[in-house]
């Protein structure tokens, strides 16, 4: 069954890595499992049997782009408690790569989510934004992402066979429209050729988990666009972005909002993301489609 090495699923945070390791375990009944060792309190916990193994009987491989060092042209292990977990396992090397993306907007303030919660499934609301906060971790967290996008994701399709890389979008699995078609590509691609339709319909509704999502229904949650909106006049006035006491919550944080380019946050990051967005073909504009 596997003639290669089970590829390893590369995503910055934020992504939905989580997500789509869950429809990948219900659509070929194998469980994933991962190169870190940082995540087990979220993930292993929360259902990811194999999130402590990193070896040849598992579909795929979590992976971020900080697991990696590219040296003489070729991606390696970047940590030593790394190579070794997944040599126990026999994985001496990355042969066959899944780059998991997403709107690189939506995926920020996703993983801006998850260090101040500490969860996949808690979100900034009204009354616990803080945007001076966001303000100073947004652009660290972006110019980051952009260095890691030259340091290791923009290598990877330089130096991998094309038939070893696919590129997999979070917004096509949650399109209705899209979804099954872009599983079962990205299933063909791992050699799972056989698996039925049905059963690929399934998945998405087991992968329906709230351990993996946040709620997007909750009229008080703070969406991608309205954080992006927050001005950086707004963080520093003494008078507060959010207001904790009236109903109409998010509309409150953009009431009376100049869009002023020079501090708008929205723009000072589009050059760390304009690297990532041509090559995977997004448009430079928050979305809050995804959790």
């Amino acid at each position: 069954m596997f003639e290669k090495y089970p590829p390893h699923l590369i995503s910055f945070p934020g992504s939905g890595n989580a997500f789509v390791r869950l429809l990948i375990e219900y659509a070929t009944g194998f469980y994933t499992g991962s190169m870190g060792t940082d995540d087990f309190e979220f993930l292993g916990e929360g259902g990811f049997i194999g999130e402590r193994s990193c070896g040849l009987r598992l579909a795929a491989l979590r992976a971020h782009p900080h697991y990696f060092d590219f040296l003489n042209g070729k991606l390696r292990f970047g940590h030593n408690f790394q190579r070794d977990k997944c040599k126990r396992g026999l994985i001496r090397e990355m042969k066959r790569i899944i780059v998991l993306v997403r709107n690189p907007y939506d995926a920020l303030w996703s993983y801006y989510q998850l260090l101040t919660s500490l969860s996949h499934k808690e979100y900034v609301t009204t009354a616990t934004f803080d945007p001076a906060n966001w303000l100073y971790l947004a652009p660290i967290m972006a110019a980051y992402w952009n260095n890691e996008f030259y340091r290791i994701v923009k290598p990877i399709f330089d130096t991998f066979l094309p038939e070893d890389v696919t590129v997999v979008k979070y917004e096509d699995l949650i399109d209705p429209n899209k979804r099954e078609a872009a599983l079962q590509a990205l299933l063909k691609f791992m050699q799972y050729t056989k698996v039925p339709d049905e059963k690929v319909t399934c998945a998405f509704l087991l992968a329906d988990k709230p351990f993996v999502h946040r709620n997007p229904n909750d009229p008080h949650r703070v969406p991608a666009k309205t954080a992006f909106l927050v001005s950086a006049s707004q963080a520093s006035s003494s008078s507060p972005a959010v207001s904790h006491t009236q109903p109409n919550g998010v509309a409150d944080i953009t009431h009376g909002l100049e869009m002023t380019h020079h501090k708008n946050l929205l723009c000072q990051m589009r050059e760390h993301f304009t690297g990532m967005s041509k090559r995977f073909n997004y448009t430079l504009t928050p979305t809050s489609m995804g959790p």
